[in-house]
């Protein structure tokens, strides 16, 4: 009993990908491939979006719509920050959870 996953379409914004310019460039400063394999890593994170993207947790926060988006933690503490939207999957931040200001993330 083969069934067919559906296939979400997984829409980057401009902004996500200047984004992770943003974070390889500050991590290259200090190890180049640490900076590529951040990149390796978000490529695979959003590529597994395409197969059920609502197996990844719901992000509450105080800054966030309630049950709105959803997170991918990927290369330690970076997270992927999507929403669903019928088949659509949008990603619209990476997020270094290490940095203190949640309203950061909302850029």
């Amino acid at each position: 009993m083969d069934e067919e996953l559906l296939r979400y379409n997984v829409i980057i914004s401009q902004n996500v990908y200047e984004m992770l310019g943003r974070h390889a460039a500050f991590i290259a400063k200090v190890n180049v491939n640490a900076a590529k394999k951040l990149a390796v890593s978000f490529k695979s994170a959003a590529e597994s979006l395409k197969q059920m993207p609502e197996r990844f947790p719901i992000y509450k926060g105080d800054y966030m719509p309630n049950n709105k988006y959803r997170y991918v933690l990927f290369e330690k503490w970076f997270i992927l920050l999507f929403k669903i939207e019928g088949t659509d999957v949008y990603i619209d931040s990476v997020i270094d959870a290490r940095r203190d200001d949640k309203r950061y993330w909302l850029r």
